[in-house]
Formats: C-alpha cells, structure tokens, sequence
C-alpha cells in the first residue's frame, strides 16, 4: 500500500497545510482577503515553524547526549579490555600454583616474580582469587579454601 509524502511526513502536516492555505488565499482570493488576515495566517505558519525547529533541537540534543554517553561507556570497555585479559590470566596462574598439591604457603615475593607484577598488584589479585595472607605475617599466602579463617579461631582458643 503506497503513502503519500504527506502521510510518511504527518509530524510537519500542519505546516504544509498552512503554507496550502496561504497559496490558495493568495491565488484565489485576492480581493476578498484582507491584509489583516493575511497576517494572521503568516503569523500562525511562523509560530507552527518555530515550534517545530524547536522541538526537532531539543530531541537531537536528547539523541547525541545519550550517543555520547555510550560511546564512552563502548570506549573504556574497549581500552581496558586487554588489561582484563591480562589480569584474568594472572589470576589463573596464582591460583594454579597456590593449588599445587604439598605445598601449603607461597612467599608473596616467588607470587609476584612469577606473574611479573610488583608485591601491591599480586595483593590485589590475590585477594580476588580468594586467598589470603598467613597470620603470621611472614610473607606468605595461600588460598582461603586450603586454609580458612575457621582455622585460625580454633587455634587461638
């Protein structure tokens, strides 16, 4: 079923239809038509028009305020998406060797060597793995799950 240009363009109909108003007055009716009136339909096109300008700005401003704040969002994803790939896999690795069976502790000085990042980074990825350090304050980590807390309130008791 074919639209007319009018029908697929129904927001700006009111336009078109004063300046088809306006045109017909002119053409056909000069001598009846007043000044006064033409004015006033003038008038009314002119406002008609403004609003319209006016509203097409404001949703474009909507629209590109929110582009813009997706494509930062898209942006910082994407620029720290290889730094997650990197972290994830050092996480594997010191999880992988705090799971080794017969040895209970790793010295956080051997941790942060192997995944080659200094001693405050290896903490933090230690700590999202879930280990923890001894509570002997030697230096040493080892998962929760090898080594709860529970552990440690019973020995003190």
């Amino acid at each position: 079923m074919a639209t007319s240009y009018t029908e697929r363009n129904s927001l700006f109909l009111p336009i078109y239809t004063d300046c088809i108003i306006i045109v017909m007055l002119i053409q056909k009716q000069r001598d009846t038509v007043t000044e006064q009136e033409i004015s006033q339909i003038a008038s009314k096109v002119v406002s008609d028009s403004k609003f319209w300008i006016g509203l097409v700005g404001v949703i474009g401003a909507i629209i590109g305020s929110f582009l813009t704040i997706v494509g930062n969002f898209a942006l910082e994803w994407f620029k720290n998406r290889h730094q997650r790939t990197i972290d994830r896999l050092r996480q594997d690795l010191l999880k992988e060797m705090l799971q080794v069976q017969g040895v209970e502790w790793r010295n956080l000085t051997t941790l942060a060597a192997v995944i080659g990042c200094n001693e405050s980074t290896t903490k933090s990825h230690l700590i999202a793995i879930k280990a923890r350090g001894s509570e002997k304050n030697d230096g040493k980590w080892g998962l929760i799950s090898r080594h709860p807390l529970k552990e440690i309130i019973r020995d003190k008791t």
